[in-house]
């Protein structure tokens, strides 16, 4: 208070006693040890995610009775290093801020939630059959994403892979997928309950299915698929199918590494399970005020 009340300031000076650049809870070892782990972590051909959050999970192997510095710490040091990773985000508008509503009833139907979707076509070099997957994401209690190739995008696709990832991880209350053929049914035949929705009724999973053209109403599942994208499919140049099988087991088990995600104990089946299917309705949005609304 002195020095900003004093006439003779000179604002060229740092007078408040502390040398600039030196922080006042972290040292040095942790300094060098967060930059000696990112770079491990990006020299490590089987390591996809070299973050903030991986490097807390390499700092906790490494040293498990030290604990690990700040998250806001070691996004900082990364950013001044320029070892930070950009990524740019659209902003929200009117029909997406709404679409936020169902939220809050949805997560009173259950107490684990996984989103489904199909990922778009992809291609590798000397083969011109297009490559199909399937992205799972595990949205609460616990974090999980996986993906796996697929011959095609249909409803037996959706219940083999839904089945093996239940044995193989855990079985949701609920799952929210959308409304294409696979999983809703073919819009030209009589509105019928199809195969695939049918199927997760039978294993005590109550579906909600999307709006269309909505990706935003399953943020996590387009997110894992972004990062699907930008951490593996962008990354790698594949040389055949079992080279790709072979990234993708392996981008797999970094990721949930990543989200340190481990299989809770088997539930046991619902008693009295009311079997219902429940949809979000379509949000529209006002050009003029840019809020979003439903119709009555």
């Amino acid at each position: 208070m002195a020095w900003t009340q004093s006439p003779n300031q000179d604002f060229t000076k740092d007078m408040r006693g502390w040398q600039k650049g030196k922080t006042r809870k972290h040292s040095k070892v942790e300094l060098k040890r967060i930059k000696e782990i990112h770079q491990g972590l990006v020299q490590n051909s089987k390591t996809f995610f070299t973050g903030t959050s991986a490097i807390i999970q390499r700092w906790q192997e490494k040293y498990p009775l030290i604990k690990s510095p700040h998250p806001k710490f070691i996004g900082r040091v990364l950013k001044e290093a320029g070892l930070s990773e950009k990524i740019q985000k659209d902003g929200n508008k009117g029909a997406s801020r709404y679409l936020h509503y169902p939220e809050y009833s949805i997560n009173q139907l259950g107490e684990s939630l996984l989103e489904i979707d199909f990922i778009g076509k992809k291609f590798i070099r000397g083969r011109t059959e297009p490559l199909n997957f399937i992205g799972f994401s595990l949205k609460k209690p616990r974090k999980l994403k996986h993906f796996r190739r697929i011959t095609g995008e249909t409803g037996d696709n959706v219940i083999k892979e839904s089945k093996r990832f239940f044995n193989k991880f855990e079985k949701p209350d609920v799952v929210k997928i959308d409304n294409g053929f696979a999983m809703a049914g073919s819009s030209s035949h009589p509105r019928v309950i199809s195969k695939a929705p049918l199927w997760f009724l039978k294993k005590q999973v109550i579906p909600i299915f999307t709006p269309p053209r909505k990706p935003w109403s399953q943020a996590s599942i387009e997110g894992s698929n972004s990062v699907f994208s930008r951490k593996f499919w962008n990354r790698i140049e594949f040389k055949d199918i079992q080279h790709l099988d072979e990234g993708l087991e392996a981008f797999n088990k970094n990721y949930q590494w990543y989200l340190g995600y481990k299989s809770p104990q088997p539930k046991p089946e619902k008693r009295g399970f009311i079997p219902k299917i429940y949809f979000i309705r379509k949000v529209y949005e006002n050009p003029e005020t840019g809020k979003g609304y439903i119709l009555k």
